[in-house]
């Protein structure tokens, strides 16, 4: 028996917001239909945000406590996501609280 495709994806970006030098960067995830956003801790200039890599442009920049590069953590909250969802969708669809 073929098992149904699904299909999802993460991307990030900024929450924008007036008279705020920096911006909040937000996770979307969506799936089967369904949108989740989650609002990280983390938050960067835009002009130090390229939006097509949904990444910061400084590879080396540091998450806001400077213990990770902030690219990196972006990179394995988007795999966790993604490896959650896919447990999760093993045991039948997953549904946004």
């Amino acid at each position: 028996m073929a098992s149904a495709k699904t299909t999802e994806s993460v991307n990030f970006y900024l929450k924008h917001g007036r008279g705020y030098a920096n911006h909040n960067i937000y996770l979307q995830f969506k799936f089967d239909g369904e949108r989740l956003r989650y609002y990280l801790q983390q938050a960067v200039d835009p002009k130090r945000w390229n939006p097509k890599k949904q990444r910061v442009k400084d590879a080396d920049m540091k998450t806001a406590d400077g213990r990770y590069r902030l690219n990196d953590l972006l990179n394995t909250i988007a795999q966790v996501t993604i490896d959650a969802y896919h447990v999760e969708a093993a045991n039948g669809t997953p549904t946004p609280v």
